[in-house]
């Protein structure tokens, strides 16, 4: 076991590029006025909840290629962040080691365009990557950013993380930024936060590929930006479930949704999925977006509030004739329809082909 107090001890025990496989741990805060050496990372860390600040310019602390870090308290202490507050990216091709990362926390806002709070950009290296009981505190300010990472192309597990702020930059996730692709599991993960940008996910970015499950997941906050989401940005290409997940939301932008984005292209499957608040934006719907082209499955699901504004649906968009079937099963709509060519179940062009409400 080896202790780390200060800077000097860190510097001396870990050296760039090279591979550190003991057991660490922090023993007291840290504050870093320069980047630190950045150890490829294949041991144990456990932060005993102290905490690594940074002050100047900063690509993280260390390259995960195996074991765990947990316990590690990030803060930017008035320092620019240019890739990931704790990780910076590998390089590696492969990672056959499994990686877990566990309460963990960062504390400061993405400022800087293709950053994250805990890794910048994770490409796929990783054959098992597990977040498990972290968090983000603070904004999204700049674009193509997340509190994980600005983009992943591997399969993660993500259980437990918390993002506390709000998205005002453009094409962004709230956890995972846009253009990732890869099968993701999100479980018992919470965004309290605004949607302000433009094309952005509260959880996932706009044109993912890849099979996702979402599950006992919740969003609270107001969606502005056009094209925008509360769970999953538009354009998604693959099976996404949703089982168990609910938003309390204000639709304000146009052509917005409280789950999942409009041009989705694959099958979406969403049971007991909870939606409550208004909408006031056109062309935008409480659970599903619209244009969507693949099979469609709700099941015991509820929408709760005021619909203002025009086309706009409680649960699935308009124009989705190009779907190969949807199915509406034992839902529910408690919808004061005050807006023209509005509803509280599906728009205009969604034929039903099998299903009940």
């Amino acid at each position: 076991m080896t202790t780390i107090n200060t800077i000097e001890e860190w510097n001396t025990i870990f050296r760039n590029e090279v591979v550190a496989d003991g057991d660490y741990f922090l023993g007291s805060n840290i504050d870093f006025m320069e980047q630190p050496n950045v150890p490829r990372f294949i041991g144990y860390f456990n932060g005993g909840g102290f905490t690594l600040s940074f002050s100047s310019n900063h690509e993280g602390f260390m390259k995960l290629e195996g074991g765990m870090v947990e316990n590690v308290n990030v803060v930017n202490n008035g320092g620019i962040l240019l890739e990931g507050a704790l990780f910076k990216t590998s390089g590696l091709s492969l990672i056959e080691k499994p990686c877990i990362v566990c309460n963990c926390k960062f504390v400061g806002n993405l400022e800087q365009d293709f950053t994250g709070g805990l890794f910048g950009d994770i490409g796929n290296e990783y054959e098992s990557l597990r977040i498990l009981k972290c968090s983000l505190v603070g904004d999204i300010l700049a674009d193509n950013c997340g509190a994980i990472a600005s983009k992943i192309q591997t399969n993660i597990n993500i259980v437990d993380f918390t993002l506390v702020g709000h998205i005002l930059g453009n094409n962004n996730g709230g956890l995972i930024g846009a253009n990732s692709k890869g099968d993701i599991l999100l479980e018992r993960c919470k965004h309290l936060g605004n949607v302000i940008g433009d094309n952005c996910g509260g959880f996932v970015g706009e044109k993912f590929r890849g099979d996702i499950q979402i599950t006992n997941c919740s969003t609270e906050g107001e969606i502005w930006g056009k094209n925008s989401s509360g769970i999953l940005g538009k354009q998604a290409n693959g099976t996404i479930y949703i089982l168990k997940c609910s938003s309390i939301i204000l639709l304000k932008g146009e052509n917005t949704t409280g789950m999942v984005g409009c041009y989705a292209n694959g099958k979406i499957i969403a049971e007991e999925a909870i939606i409550s608040g208004n909408i006031d934006s056109n062309d935008s719907s409480g659970l599903i977006g619209n244009n969507l082209k693949g099979e469609i499955t709700i099941i015991n699901c509820k929408y709760k509030g005021i619909i203002n504004a025009t086309n706009s649906q409680g649960f699935i968009g308009s124009h989705c004739s190009e779907s190969g079937k949807i199915q509406v099963i034992d839902c529910k709509s408690e919808a004061d329809i005050l807006g023209n060519n509005s509803s509280g179940m599906l728009g205009n062009e969604c034929a039903i082909r099998k299903g009940v409400f």
